[in-house]
């Protein structure tokens, strides 16, 4: 069914901008032989051209409104094109999940191996931190049998605070005389001290040692040569530098066979040549409960392997499986242990050991992603050797079932197979209503202007159109938007805002309202101002105003004006509000806190300090536009204005900072502490009223402030009874609680004035002020 591109709202908005725009101009930009388009582009820059032509035909005014299927058109245009755009997805997927699964088995490899790296390393360290802590002890004194007791104690308290060490030993050279500590596979620690006897062997006894005692004794014979050119030791000897010792068998007497390895450190004559040989020795059991528990973590599994010379075989010396650490796993010449029981491993060493120098402990190489296949299952093998030319020739290998790993991945397959087919199917939907999106660009310069008549600035960030007139547009908006921004700054937003609302200009006129008025002024600015250059007066005097005026509005008030450095607000218009007093006051309190820090910082920076006084009323006045028509200005009118001007000079009077009229002080209610000060008749009236001062809010205020009200309102009470005895008694108490109170003060005088005048005239009580 054919549809119009263009609702009326932006037609309208756009009918504006376009009057007076010649019609071929706009037209220029719709010529179909733009070869750097694509179809799709094509089709949505001509729905845009024909979207402008109706505007244009409808601004001529032209009788007849052309309508034309362009739902369908997209329609058939995105699904053609959606239709090779999903095979293309499906291909691009299928390939890139495969390399992202290969990805991904490479650094589950990767950082599986680096983990089990770190934990061996970890392993590794405490025999080689033992062995140096143990010649770092010697230091340049030369161990002899006479301090083997000494030195066999030092390795058992050793053993006992390094549960991860099997045995300590220590052989002097070149008798071969050894002191040895070591725990067994109960975790028994027996000591040993080999010295020398007849026929070159060695007497060797042996304790067992219990809570820091030796208990049973019990004397062998060992060969000393035995002791002397043990492989470890004697490489250590004849090389001068710690070796690791290939891994092997350790039997316990009446326990279970351990395999472990050994690290041999000489300890170096200062004359030259080595006095002796410490050695540390760590069982594999740590190595492989580690490597059970890695097994539930990660897909497959890690095998350690211990390679060996031209000729040797490779062994298993870590594996899951406990009972198969020792097995030997293959030769260098490419053969495969044949009674090796992990197939899995078999498997692969024999796709391993195809290069017959890859394992060998001359090579340095690694591999990583290497398949092979076992009982019809594929596998991912990777290996990578210990990174230190000091470390062990251990070959750290990962195999890891495919199946493990794929499963997931295929599941994301089929994820994206059914996603596709849905966003297709989306997608024709969307077709059909993308004709109603043609005119974007013009909807969003509509709201754009809905919102700048609104003095609404804050624009949507979108791309330019690429369309040239639809620019220009936006480039006007935005320039409208930037000039109104500036006008704002001199006018309050909530008059204007409201004028907006209810869909009226601006006209002279006002109401009768009852508000809450605001007057601030500055003390002694005249004297400020001449002590500073007007260029530093006006940017301090720029941040005090900033300062106020943020105040005012976050309490719901209007900036009526600045008065030089004086400040005119009130509460209660534009908008009505019933809280207008409390407010106003919560405003004033609120502003001279702010007023308070900023003082302290400009006054320690250097600059001027600003103190306020501030007065308030509250009363029905004249609000609206004020002025003329070409002129004119939004403010309040009326004697109450006048009132708040002069309740804010009569600080001075009272040596007071914010005043009250008894209006304001009955419409906040219960939310602010005050006090009376006096009863008063302003400059230009006879009518005498209290006027208060605020100390505070009631939530806030200290004791001091209570204090204060408490003992003044029964003197102020007294005097405008005309009590004048009472009350200065009661003043000369307030004043002797706070002397340097302005308000006493000021009502002593007033009072001892009116005592010599007569009781009976009422309005004796009422203080005239004769200065505005």
């Amino acid at each position: 069914m054919p549809v119009h591109v263009f609702s009326f709202a932006p037609v309208r908005v756009a009918a504006r901008f376009f009057r007076g725009v010649p019609h071929s101009h706009l037209l220029g930009v719709c010529n179909p032989n733009h070869r750097s388009l694509s179809l799709l582009q094509l089709s949505v820059r001509d729905g845009a051209c024909r979207g402008i032509e109706l505007i244009l035909r409808s601004v001529a005014g032209s009788k007849t409104t052309r309508t034309f299927s362009f739902r369908a058109l997209l329609a058939t245009v995105l699904l053609s094109l959606l239709g090779g755009t999903v095979a293309v997805l499906v291909a691009l997927s299928t390939w890139t999940a495969s390399r992202n699964f290969r990805d991904l088995t490479q650094t589950i490899s990767q950082q599986t191996l680096a983990r089990v790296e770190a934990n061996v390393q970890q392993l590794l360290q405490k025999a080689v931190d033992q062995n140096r802590q143990f010649v770092q002890l010697l230091g340049t004194r030369t161990p002899t049998v006479t301090n083997f007791p000494t030195i066999v104690e030092y390795l058992a308290d050793s053993l006992k605070a390094q549960p991860s060490l099997a045995r300590l030993t220590l052989v002097l050279n070149p008798s071969g005389q050894f002191a040895e500590a070591e725990r067994l596979a109960n975790d028994q620690i027996v000591l040993q001290e080999g010295l020398s006897a007849d026929r070159g062997d060695l007497s060797v006894n042996r304790w067992e040692w219990r809570e820091s005692q030796r208990m049973t004794r019990e004397v062998t014979s060992v060969p000393a040569t035995k002791i002397r050119d043990d492989e470890g030791f004697l490489q250590a000897r004849t090389t001068e530098r710690s070796v690791w010792t290939p891994a092997y068998p350790w039997h316990d007497p009446g326990l279970e066979v351990r395999w472990g390895i050994r690290y041999a450190t000489p300890i170096k004559n200062p004359a030259g040549g080595v006095w002796s040989v410490c050695g540390v020795s760590l069982t594999l059991a740590e190595l492989n409960r580690y490597l059970r528990q890695l097994d539930g973590e990660v897909p497959g599994y890690v095998v350690v392997i211990e390679s060996a010379p031209a000729g040797q075989p490779h062994r298993i010396i870590g594996h899951p499986d406990p009972g198969l650490v020792g097995q030997i796993v293959g030769l260098t010449n490419g053969a495969t242990g044949q009674s090796m029981e992990d197939g899995v491993l078999k498997a692969y060493l024999s796709a391993l050991l195809r290069d017959p120098g890859l394992l060998g402990v001359e090579s340095r190489s690694s591999d990583f992603g290497r398949e092979f296949k076992y009982n019809s299952t594929r596998y991912l093998g990777s290996f990578r050797r210990l990174k230190s030319p000091n470390d062990p020739p251990w070959i750290l290998a990962m195999l890891m079932p495919l199946s493990e790993v794929a499963g997931g991945v295929a599941q994301n397959l089929r994820w994206a197979a059914v996603a596709a087919a849905s966003f297709f199917v989306l997608a024709a939907l969307a077709a059909l209503a993308l004709a109603r999106r043609i005119a974007e660009p013009m909807r969003q310069l509509s709201n754009d202007a809905r919102a700048l008549s609104h003095l609404q600035f804050e624009a949507s960030p979108r791309p330019l159109s690429r369309v040239r007139e639809v620019r220009q547009l936006e480039q006007a908006l935005g320039d409208a938007r930037s000039s109104l921004r500036s006008f704002r700054k001199y006018v309050p937003a909530d008059v204007v805002n409201s004028l907006l609302e209810n869909g009226v200009e601006a006209a002279l006129g006002g109401v009768n309202a009852q508000l809450t008025i605001l007057f601030s002024d500055v003390v002694d600015f005249t004297h400020l101002a001449e002590s500073v250059s007007s260029q530093q007066l006006v940017e301090n005097l720029g941040e005090y105003l900033a300062a106020i005026s943020t105040v005012i509005q976050q309490h719901a008030g209007t900036v009526d004006k600045f008065i030089g450095d004086g400040v005119m607000a009130f509460w209660g218009a534009p908008k009505p509000n019933p809280n207008h007093a409390r407010d106003g006051c919560v405003a004033a309190w609120r502003l001279q806190q702010r007023l308070d820090e900023l003082n302290r910082e400009w006054t320690a920076q250097g600059q001027l300090a600003f103190p306020t006084r501030i007065g308030l009323n509250t009363g029905t006045v004249i609000v609206g536009n004020i002025g003329s028509d070409t002129r004119m200005n939004y403010t309040a009118m009326g004697d109450p204005v006048n009132v708040a001007s002069r309740l804010e000079s009569l600080n001075r009077t009272f040596g007071t900072r914010i005043l009250l009229s008894e209006e304001t002080r009955a419409a906040a209610g219960d939310a602010l502490l005050t006090r009376p000060v006096a009863r008063v008749a302003v400059k230009g009236s006879e009518r005498g009223f209290v006027v208060h001062e605020l100390l505070g809010l009631e939530a806030e205020a200290d004791a001091d402030a209570r204090r204060l009200a408490a003992l003044t309102i029964p003197a102020f009470q007294a005097c405008d009874e005309g009590r004048w005895v009472e009350s200065l008694e009661l003043y000369e108490a307030v004043r002797k609680a706070f002397p340097r109170d302005g308000v006493t003060l000021a009502q002593i005088e007033f009072v001892a004035t009116c005592q010599t005048g007569p009781s009976s005239d009422s309005t004796a009580v009422i203080r005239r002020m004769t200065a505005k």
